[in-house]
């Protein structure tokens, strides 16, 4: 039998057959050597190995309780040798990175801006289009609405976000499916007077847009089904972010006029902390529909097309059902546009709210990926990374053959040689 020493330094395996056998012999040599002294006392051989026996009780319990310390104390030995083996790899890693910190540099340099890249674009992407709008309460059940049918004068089909105002009121009143339903427009208006004014994102809301949302006001109140009647004084609701810019967030701000279009508000309330609109398009005021929707002040402002719906499906209810209950609501009243043309054939779809995030491109009749577009820009970044990284270090590997094959020759497999390699990348 070979020294464990011998077995380490020519790399040769220790099975469980080989610790059986020394613990065969080990067992053996023991009994061998106890006999052996009896004898040199006066006793018989006979006699000598029955004493001897009975002194060592059983020896197949003793054979395996030995074998299994053996078998433990060689797996603890491989571990160490394994463990110490990556040990010696990444201190020789770290000592030829440091002889050549040019080409160590760059690898370096190129790895972070393709993850660095990436990471920033994701948290985006995962910001804007993947997550739920913050506060919103239950946003599973919120949907957004569209309308889909066939263009009269060219047979292709095309997808609106944009309904009228008079088709919300269809739907708030006759789709059961939904509990409730709101109406949105963001438009970019003048706030101020003068040259203290400036062109910033307002969103002009039903008195259902808040509670709908589940949304809980900062500090004062939010805008409300109350606020929808032409009696009512114009309200405004500011986000956080504005209250804190320009009012420096003061209580004060509550019940101050607010110019926006050259209408005057009263500030009831600030949103709370982040919130500033179901989708990608933020905002810093809400204000009512009636007063700042596109049109509002013409004749036919309740037949343009150009309010988008949210709407909170029922507990229980599919969307589908909803989507086919709006249908039904919108054909039975053959609604027509200012154009006079026919809505009656048209489909109501209910999208989710997260997936519906990213632009809607009407007039294309396409619907933007932007999630994928991005990530495949993003994803090129990286492939353009890691391919030159991979340039640079296969520039290297081809100045260290030489030393790769010393390695191989004095004994070092393609595994290990593998190993060191990998541990440096």
């Amino acid at each position: 039998m070979l020294p464990h020493g011998i077995r380490r330094l020519f790399r040769l395996p220790r099975d469980s057959r080989t610790v059986a056998a020394d613990v065969d012999l080990e067992i053996e040599h023991h009994f061998a050597a106890a006999v052996e002294d009896l004898v040199r006392r006066g006793v018989s051989p006979g006699e000598a190995e029955r004493i001897v026996e009975q002194r060592f009780g059983s020896v197949a319990l003793t054979r395996d309780a030995l074998i299994a310390m053996a078998q433990r104390n060689a797996s603890a030995s491989e571990r160490r040798e394994w463990w110490a083996g990556w040990a010696l790899d990444l201190r020789h890693a770290l000592r030829s990175l440091g002889r050549t910190p040019g080409v160590t540099t760059a690898i370096i340099v190129m790895l972070a801006l393709g993850i660095g890249a990436n990471a920033a674009i994701y948290g985006i992407l995962e910001k804007l289009l993947l997550r739920p709008p913050p506060h919103v309460t239950e946003p599973d059940r919120i949907r957004w609405l569209y309308r889909t049918g066939k263009a009269d004068h060219t047979g292709r089909e095309y997808t609106s976000g944009s309904f009228s105002y008079a088709q919300y009121e269809v739907l708030s009143a006759n789709v059961p499916a939904l509990e409730a339903i709101t109406g949105a427009v963001v438009r970019h208006y003048y706030v101020g007077r003068g040259q203290q004014s400036d062109l910033i994102p307002v969103t002009a809301v039903t008195g259902t847009f808040f509670p709908l949302l589940g949304i809980s006001p900062f500090l004062g109140r939010l805008i409300e089904p109350a606020d929808d009647r032409e009696a009512a004084t114009p309200a405004a609701v500011i986000s956080y972010g504005l209250w804190r810019r320009s009012f420096g967030a003061s209580e004060s701000a509550l019940g101050t006029a607010l110019s926006v279009n050259d209408v005057t508000y009263t500030i009831v309330g600030v949103a709370p902390r982040g919130f500033s609109g179901p989708d990608w398009s933020s905002s810093d005021i809400w204000v009512p529909v009636r007063f700042a929707g596109p049109g509002a002040d013409g004749p036919d402002w309740r037949r343009a097309a150009w309010l988008k719906l949210l709407a909170r499906v029922g507990m229980g209810v599919l969307p589908t059902v909803a989507a086919e209950q709006a249908t039904s609501a919108l054909r039975s009243h053959g609604l027509d546009d200012r154009a006079g043309r026919a809505l009656g054939g048209e489909r109501v779809i209910a999208g989710p709210i997260v997936e519906a995030r990213g632009p809607l491109a009407s007039g294309l009749n396409v619907v933007l990926h932007l999630p994928l577009v991005v990530a495949g820009v993003a994803t090129i970044v990286l492939l353009i990374a890691c391919a030159n990284v991979t340039v640079l270090l296969l520039l290297r590997a081809t100045g260290r053959r030489r030393e790769l094959a010393i390695r191989t020759a004095i004994g070092g497999g393609r595994w290990r040689v593998a190993r060191l390699l990998v541990v440096e990348s």
